[in-house]
């Protein structure tokens, strides 16, 4: 590795913000040709991927060099929009694209080949140089690349642009920055944009050192040594050092690793893309939430018999599975949905263990053979078991049509023969890397072949498409319970619309209740972030707090983290207030000014705002006006600091659900002053903070919306250090604006945050 000069990092300036990407030929020859997905969704692919190039560095700078992440979810289409970006980014000067891929040979190949299918739609490399996990081979070719991209004199569509696909292994990355190494001695990447495209980027890449880190300062000056970089991790931020002018974009569906790494590390990103996903998707709340009836509980008795052996009884409720299966694929047969292109498959998860996978491959494949020999058997002393199947079918056809509008009739599927036609066709394979999974094709087997049963582990979880899934069965446990994790093990998201009737997940109790408590986790972190992205905050200022139950661990894995989020206390169905508002004293004028001038804001409205209690008086007002005009103007310090955050946290996930929100503001005491004393701590204790009950007054605590509805209440307060100095009217400070707030315990709120 050569000595580095120091790169100059050029973010967020004017000259980059004005840059306006063109759809050249290439993007116009990609979209022509792009058969999914196809009308809107077409439209808002290509118009997303423009807005995220438009992020990107722009290609007449001289250096560049910023991180971003585009967030998808799970089996949405990633792969395809950064096809686009790729095809966008050719058409618009840059020179080279590095897509570093899975960490897996087969999911690795599966990229570099969706990649090479869509781009060069059968043609010869005229215009793209597509190394894979370049070797020194592949030198020359790229060292041409590079230098005739400087040549002024050669026309656009002359200069090749280097496609680079590379697995995310250390020593592919290695070779690579080797390669380009040799270059940067010769200073031919001086002015040659570079978009790198980590595939996801939550998986790998991310130092899993930082947890050991002594000193975070060390992100911050760039000295952190070789022995406090992990292998993947080091080499990519070599390949960063070298590319003068480069973009570094992060896609995935789980960024909570990215986006809670430590701020000053080089792969923290400085600004967030969300992807809208398709109109036929179908996410964790169509599955959850809105579709209740395509989730089965296993029970207890069969998730422990996946520690079973082959020889013990199949559990009743994979033979349940199997046959809501074997009727959606037999009326794909009946109803001429298997042509190429066109899939069914079930994914049967029981465990990582290969030897669990074995027992599973075998309880499916002598299911579904015993079943088979039963229902073409014409043997007389078959007749009664055949029946008894042929039953347990109909019933399973019964519960299918609750959910499927438009189901052939049973008659149909058995008389005609399209349910034993459905067993003799569906493959069942073992995927796991015992059954050789690295060398299987997947595309010609999709391409081949109707319907799947496919039984594995970890090779089926990230990155791995299931066409045309429809079944899952999954009685494995949720393990450390880490948020990404269990979304990356969801395969079934990713379920189509058009079939969604047939789609059945079944699941433990516990998993069960954990998925559904990460749609409000996963939809929590999309609003509060959709939320900072539409203020045009830098990325660096969003809040790292989401939404997470009790019932999920953790965000992420820790090794990544210098600093591990933490749960917050649950402040819903109950008033918080600041007990310790006259500190620092010198905040005490400029929240005062600000309250004044809120009150000011109040009063000059036209018409009547207000309306009065007994002592009190209030307003309805916009959420977001309360909080943009007071809260987010107060300062608060102190043990206050943590306890305003949450308050200002509860408004921004509020306003998040529904920016229209309302809220109610009252003025207490109708602005006059309070008196209230410290206790031994030199906080406001809550009981004397509100004033109580008694004979002509209701008590503060009342003073509030509904239950579904944010309630602040303003106080201006004298403050004594204790009761003694409160009688001899000795004030501590005078006239100290404090805040309290009832936040409606309306869904899970249960929070973690990560301390600055």
């Amino acid at each position: 590795m050569p000595e580095l000069e120091k790169i100059k990092i050029i973010t967020n300036t004017d000259v980059n913000r004005a840059w306006q990407p063109i759809f050249g030929e290439e993007t116009i020859a990609l979209k022509s040709r792009m058969e999914n997905p196809t009308g809107e969704d077409k439209e808002i692919l290509f118009k997303e991927s423009f807005d995220v190039l438009r992020l990107c560095g722009n290609p007449e700078l001289k250096e560049y060099n910023d991180t971003g992440i585009v967030i998808g979810y799970v089996q949405s289409g990633k792969t395809t929009s950064f096809t686009a970006l790729a095809a966008l980014a050719k058409d618009n000067k840059y020179c080279a694209v590095i897509v570093i891929s899975g960490t897996s040979k087969n999911l690795s190949e599966q990229t570099r080949d969706r990649l090479k299918e869509s781009l060069l739609d059968n043609q010869a490399n005229r215009e793209w140089f597509i190394p894979y996990n370049p070797s020194q081979a592949d030198q020359n070719n790229l060292r041409l690349i590079f230098q005739y991209w400087g040549d002024r004199n050669l026309p656009q569509n002359m200069r090749r642009t280097a496609l680079i696909v590379i697995m995310k292994n250390a020593t592919h990355l290695k070779n690579l920055s080797s390669i380009l190494g040799s270059f940067y001695k010769d200073g031919i990447l001086s002015q040659r944009p570079v978009l790198i495209i980590d595939d996801e980027g939550d998986q790998a890449s991310l130092n899993t050192k930082a947890s050991k880190m002594k000193d975070r300062e060390e992100f911050f000056n760039g000295s952190l040594s070789e022995k406090e970089r992990s292998s993947i991790y080091k080499e990519i931020i070599h390949i960063k050092e070298l590319l003068p002018h480069h973009t570094f974009i992060q896609y995935t569906a789980t960024p909570q690793a990215p986006l809670f790494i430590d701020r000053a590390d080089s792969l923290s990103p400085n600004f967030a893309y969300l992807l809208s996903p398709g109109q036929d998707y179908v996410g964790g709340k169509d599955i959850f939430q809105e579709n209740s009836g395509l989730v089965v509980t296993i029970p207890e008795s069969d998730t422990e018999a996946r520690r079973g052996t082959s020889d013990k009884e199949v559990p009743e409720s994979l033979k349940s599975a199997m046959r809501i299966f074997l009727i959606g694929v037999a009326a794909g047969f009946k109803n001429g949905e298997t042509g190429k292109g066109k899939n069914r498959s079930m994914m049967v998860h029981p465990s990582r263990l290969t030897a669990s996978h074995d027992t599973y491959y075998s309880w499916v494949t002598n299911t579904k053979d015993s079943w088979e020999r039963l229902l073409g058997s014409r043997d007389d002393g078959d007749l009664k078991d055949k029946k008894d199947l042929i039953e347990e079918f109909r019933l399973t056809h019964d519960d299918l049509t609750k959910t499927v509008y438009d189901i052939p009739s049973f008659n149909d599927l058995v008389i005609s023969g399209f349910l034993f036609l459905a067993m003799k066709r569906i493959q069942v394979i073992e995927v796991n890397s015992k059954r050789d999974y690295e060398i299987i094709n997947w595309k010609e087997k999709w391409d081949t072949e109707y319907a799947f049963i496919l039984v594995g582990g970890q090779s089926m979880d990230r990155g791995f498409t299931v066409e045309g899934l429809t079944v899952t069965y999954m009685p494995r446990k949720l393990g450390v319970g880490n948020a990404d994790t269990i979304q990356q093990r969801a395969r079934f998201l990713g379920y189509k619309k058009k079939y969604l009737g047939y789609c059945r997940v079944y699941l433990d109790s516990l998993s069960k209740s954990a998925y559904e408590e990460y749609v409000n986790h996963e939809e929590d972190f999309r609003k509060t972030l959709r939320t900072s992205i539409d203020s045009g905050e830098h990325l660096n200022d969003w809040e790292r707090a989401v939404v997470l139950a009790e019932n999920i661990k953790n965000l992420t894995r820790g090794n990544v983290l210098t600093v591990r989020p933490v749960r917050e206390e649950d402040l819903t169905g109950r008033w918080v207030h600041t007990a310790t508002p006259h500190i620092p004293n010198d905040a005490i004028g400029g929240n005062r000014l600000v309250v004044k001038k809120f009150k000011d804001i109040l009063e000059n409205r036209q018409g009547t705002i207000s309306k009065f209690t007994v002592k009190n008086y209030y307003v309805d007002i916009s959420l977001e006006e309360v909080k943009d005009k007071l809260i987010d103007q107060l300062k608060f310090f102190g043990e206050n600091s943590k306890m305003f955050e949450e308050m200002k946290g509860a408004m921004t996930r509020e306003l998040a659900l529904d920016a229209s929100r309302m809220c109610k503001i009252y003025i207490m005491d109708r602005g006059d002053v309070r008196k209230r004393s410290l206790d031994d701590s030199g906080k406001i204790d809550e009981s004397k903070f509100f004033q109580g009950k008694n004979p002509s007054y209701f008590g503060d605590k009342e003073e509030k919306a509904s239950k579904e509805t944010i309630t602040i209440q303003i106080h201006m307060l004298d403050i004594y250090k204790n009761e003694e100095d409160r009688k001899n009217g000795l004030p501590l400070e005078k006239e100290v604006p404090a805040i309290a707030m009832w936040i409606p315990k309306t869904r899970s709120r249960s929070i973690i945050r990560q301390p600055a």
